[in-house]
């Protein structure tokens, strides 16, 4: 097709490249390529995308649509676009009740609802809930879970007023994936078009958390490896695991509460 051999000289990549670009624009699989024929709107919308690959802003915040686990969730430009090593999140959640299933899930800053909704989907009996300051991204997550057709509550609050108001109550499992960049020279460019406040934290973000949870049997966090060891160091009378991701410099810290599980 002449207009992803042009993307395709245009941006440098190969026709291959370019074709799977112009598949997930306009949501098609392969055999329905062969037979797809874009009209004048359709051409000057994928000419339009490609001009904004070209500027390299990601095709993710292009589509304001990302695929994560199983399902593909509709992104806003006020929550953080998921990257693949998050997913291990869902994963070792999976491994940790295997055939079981918890009866209440808590997400600290839950966004687009990516993580907390893969998991209410394997987890449907699961009374599944997540916390953010941000309005926007509870509103980002509603969508989804009303396009996943997925139960949850969603509630507009800091975690620190969340875990507060619920100290006295328990969760089986709750999973977070708080901001931990300090350094601004360390985000990748794709990251530039994330919000700020799901990118930049410190180790301070763990401490507050990790000292106010309530009841629970497992925390799942993503933690950057240099992180690792003071965030351990912290903890006491918890069964700590730490496991790799597809990315060097980000882990999954597991912590179990023994007298729980």
């Amino acid at each position: 097709m002449k207009c992803i051999s042009q993307a395709a000289n245009y941006l440098n990549i190969t026709y291959d490249d370019a074709r799977s670009l112009f598949l997930k624009t306009f949501d098609i699989s392969l055999t329905q390529f062969q037979s797809f024929q874009p009209n004048l709107v359709q051409v000057k919308y994928w000419q339009h995308v490609v001009s904004l690959l070209k500027l390299q802003i990601p095709i993710n915040r292009i589509l304001n649509r990302q695929f994560f686990w199983k399902n593909e969730f509709i992104l806003s430009a006020f929550v953080l676009a998921p990257r693949f090593e998050t997913e291990y999140i869902v994963k070792i959640a999976l491994q940790i009740y295997n055939d079981k299933s918890p009866s209440q899930i808590l997400d600290i800053g839950v966004g687009s609802g990516c993580i907390l909704l893969s998991l209410a989907q394997k987890f449907y009996h699961a009374i599944s809930t997540g916390v953010d300051i941000s309005q926007y991204a509870i509103q980002n997550a509603a969508y989804n879970a009303s396009l996943l057709k997925i139960t949850c509550n969603l509630h507009h609050i800091s975690y620190e007023k969340f875990l507060q108001n619920h100290k006295n109550d328990h969760f089986d499992l709750i999973i977070c994936n708080p901001p931990y960049i300090t350094n601004i020279n360390d985000v990748h460019i794709s990251a530039m078009y994330d919000p700020p406040i799901a990118l930049f934290g410190n180790i301070l973000t763990y401490i507050q958390i990790i000292q106010n949870l309530p009841s629970f049997c497992h925390f799942i966090a993503e933690v950057p490896v240099n992180l690792v060891v003071d965030i351990k160091s912290l903890i006491t009378n918890y069964k700590i695991q730490v496991f790799n991701t597809n990315h060097d410099k980000i882990k999954i810290l597991v912590i179990t509460n023994i007298n729980k599980s």
